[in-house]
């Protein structure tokens, strides 16, 4: 055995501890491997992340820690639209996210926990890094990565004094211009650019050039790609049989698959509750999309189709529900579902991302709830576990990690009750991110030039300068804007246009001499009042001053009124025609009019080619305010309709067919009655409240207490009696839990504006639970 011995001694000075480095010490034939060149292996030749500290030590930190938070030269992949859950409507993916801003805050504590936090960095043993993307410091320690930048006390042989030791600061401040100039206050207020340095001296510099700037906020990502989507619909899901053996409906009909970004490749069925087979059962066939189930030669009690491709999937289920002639009373039915029967998790591109969701199964013996006694989760997909809470609660947590790639598939869950075996299957499906979208880019400078021209309507095709020329009276002053983007591309030009003002009229007894074309000028002593134009040759009549005409505050030319201040304008229609363009190129062209009592503003959008891609109207009048947009130049056109808001005085409609959601609020479904307390009719004890809100009527038993019950036959059989502004919109039932009772409940119904405790299980036990029924 080789053995050996290595001592190092140091100096310390002032509490510092002296740190040796680069020493490295082997035992054995080879050495440890060394970083390969690019021609070896060019993706791990280079760095994928950097990170950074700073402290008063000239040489850096060996520990991969001291360096965190440690952030990727890429930045996140974009995500892509998102698969929506069944029986919600569906939509297009959403537009990938915007690059975030990442801001860096220093704290300093004598406590390695960051307790008693400052930003005094004086004595400080402890000093701890936080990024956020707002520019708001966080204010909790817990947030910020601690590392300790003081050492203990040393126990080394003391050395001579060295030098005192100087304090770094780091400085960071922002700007939106890449460093000419700060943002507001003074730099401290967030941008699209951040500047830094470190230097000893604790005051921030106020040259923006003492900071080194890079961009911290790129250009909008492009859209993500759609995400898919497969819909079964049906006309009915129940199948009846009465007990004279008539089935409704009586002739065919069909369930329809849609598929969305997609195409439908696997179609599967289950009957009775079994496993999802390719069969066709009898009475069934399928055409394409399309499966038609004949009721009268079909012989399940319930069937399930499905359909799905390699990522997305939707389950329909139809019921055979037969009436029985009258016979002896039977045996209670058991009814058994899940609470959540399919869930999308969220995937990455490949595998889904860490998450979970629960489901609960509920079982009901006629009308009483019971527990299962047994419940046992079949196979699952790798990457894909699941707990059980208990039987009393009965809840399911399924739970995936990244190694899960099955994109979508059913678990069959078995379920034990009062001696009955029944098997659930709960289905789940991957939702997987799209694509990264292209690189954004970012503004590396701003060019302005500036020209003057007789044409306040077309720009100056020649004449433009850096340097801003000396305006003519009655000219105009063109300014033209472009942006030159880091990938060294252009944006397009968009002007600014504005007239110089023309000099007064010149009041003199005699004409001006060496006039310029358009002086105006007016002899004192011309009864007349008239006013001459010089027009580049010769005095032309131009117009006359009368005393009749107050005209301090209106100014005509040409016919045209061209200021007016202070007047009352009776019986006029107004249009305002305006053009707006936008930083990407975008123009809106559009006129505002006011007239027949109403504001309507109307107009299109085209992109920078030119190409009108939007139009849009909104009106307001003292009836109603509705705005719209429509694909195209197709104002008025239902069927380009994107999406569309309007209010009136009792109803607001909202309808966005883009993503395909649309709705209605009236002023009817927003009247809250508030708790309303009703004379009790039955019962020894308690109080009974109902509350009208959003089309429903909540009923709240407090302290009820009633050992019996009583049917509809009669109204002197009601519990009590709902107010008009309470009334139910049908005949209704619904049931309570009782109190203490554990799993006891009541059945209660609505009925012609009337309260009926249908049941009677919780005897003189009191009722203390809220109700719901529908307007």
């Amino acid at each position: 055995m080789t053995q050996a011995l290595l001592a190092f001694y140091g100096v310390y000075d002032s509490g510092r501890i002296p740190t040796i480095k680069n020493v490295k010490v082997e035992l054995g034939k080879n050495a440890t491997a060394d970083t390969p060149s690019p021609s070896e292996n060019y993706s791990a030749a280079y760095p994928k992340y950097e990170g950074f500290y700073s402290d008063t030590n000239v040489e850096g930190s060996d520990n991969p820690d001291d360096y965190k938070p440690w952030t990727p030269f890429m930045g996140p992949q974009g995500k892509d639209g998102y698969t929506p859950v069944k029986n919600v409507d569906y939509f297009d993916g959403q537009p990938g996210q915007n690059g975030k801003s990442a801001y860096l805050w220093i704290r300093y504590s004598q406590n390695a926990d960051g307790s008693g936090m400052t930003t005094d960095p004086a004595n400080a043993k402890y000093t701890g890094y936080a990024t956020t993307e707002t520019n708001v410091a966080p204010t909790s320690p817990s947030v910020y990565k601690w590392q300790q930048t003081k050492g203990d006390p040393g126990i080394g042989i003391p050395g001579e004094p060295g030098p005192d030791g100087k304090t770094s600061y780091l400085h960071i401040k922002y700007s939106n211009d890449g460093g000419l100039t700060f943002t507001g206050n003074g730099g401290e207020d967030g941008g699209d650019y951040i500047g830094q340095y470190v230097d000893f001296t604790e005051a921030d510099s106020t040259k923006p050039s003492d900071y080194t700037w890079s961009l911290t906020k790129g250009s909008k990502g492009d859209k993500g790609d759609p995400a898919p989507l497969i819909s079964l619909s049906g006309s009915t899901q129940a199948i009846t049989v009465d007990k004279d053996g008539k089935i409704t409906p009586a002739s065919s009909f069909s369930v329809t698959g849609t598929a969305v970004n997609t195409a439908i490749s696997n179609w599967t069925y289950s009957l009775n509750g079994g496993n999802f087979g390719s069969a066709v059962p009898t009475g069934v066939t399928r055409s394409g999309n399309t499966v038609t189930i004949n009721p009268v030669t079909a012989t399940f009690d319930t069937f399930t189709i499905k359909a799905a491709d390699s990522t997305v999937s939707d389950v329909f289920t139809i019921s055979r529900i037969k009436d029985g002639g009258e016979g002896p009373p039977g045996a209670d039915a058991y009814t058994v579902f899940l609470t959540n029967e399919s869930y999308t998790f969220a995937g990455s591109t490949n595998a889904a991302l860490a998450g979970s969701t629960t489901t609960q199964i509920v079982i009901y013996k006629g009308i009483s709830k019971i527990d299962p006694t047994a419940i046992s989760v079949g196979t699952m997909p790798t990457g894909m576990t699941s707990t059980v809470s208990g039987l009393g609660t009965a809840i399911i947590t399924f739970t995936v990690t990244t190694a899960m790639t099955s994109k979508s598939g059913t678990v069959p869950i078995t379920i034990t009750a009062d001696g009955k075996t029944f098997t659930k299957q709960f289905s789940y499906a991957l939702s997987l991110q799209g694509a990264t979208g292209s690189t954004g880019k970012g503004v590396a400078a701003e060019e302005i030039s500036y020209a003057i021209s007789q044409d306040g309507v077309n720009p100056p095709t020649s004449g433009w300068s850096g340097t801003r020329p000396t305006p003519k009276a009655g000219w105009y002053m063109w300014t033209r804007t472009r942006f030159k983007y880091t990938d060294n591309t252009y944006s397009a030009y968009f002007y600014l246009v504005a007239q110089q003002g023309k000099d007064a009229i010149i009041i003199s007894a005699t004409a001006p001499t060496n006039p310029a074309k358009e002086d105006l000028w007016q002899d004192p002593n011309d009864t007349t009042s008239t006013v001459y134009k010089w027009d580049g040759t010769k005095w032309i009549h131009w117009g006359i001053s009368i005393d009749n005409l107050i005209a301090s505050n209106v100014q005509i030319e040409n016919g045209v009124f061209k200021r007016v201040e202070g007047a009352l304008i009776v019986g006029s229609e107004f249009s305002n025609p305006y053009t707006r363009r936008y930083d990407d190129g975008t123009i809106k062209i559009g006129e505002l009019t006011i007239k027949d009592a109403e504001t309507r503003n109307a107009g299109v959008i085209r992109n920078s080619s030119g190409v009108i891609i939007q139009s849009y109207e909104q009106v307001i009048s003292d009836q109603f305010i509705h705005m719209s947009r429509y694909e195209g130049n197709s104002i008025g056109d239902q069927t380009k309709l994107i999406a569309s808001a309007s209010m009136t005085f009792d109803l607001i409609q909202l309808n966005n067919r883009e993503a395909g959601f649309a709705g209605s609020l009236s002023a009817e479904m927003l009247y809250d009655t508030g708790w309303l307390k009703v004379t009790r009719l039955k019962g020894t004890a308690g109080d009974i409240y109902l509350k009208r809100y959003m089309n429903r009527i909540l009923i709240r038993f407090d302290q009820f207490v009633w050992n019996g019950s009583a049917n509809g036959a009669s109204t002197s059989n009601a519990v009590a009696i709902l107010p008009d502004k309470v009334r139910e919109g049908f005949p209704q039932m619904f049931t309570v839990p009782v109190w203490i009772e554990g799993n006891a409940t009541e059945k209660f119904q609505v009925e012609n504006g009337r309260l009926y405790k249908l049941s009677n299980n919780s005897g003189n036990s009191r009722i203390t639970a809220v109700g719901e029924v529908y307007i």
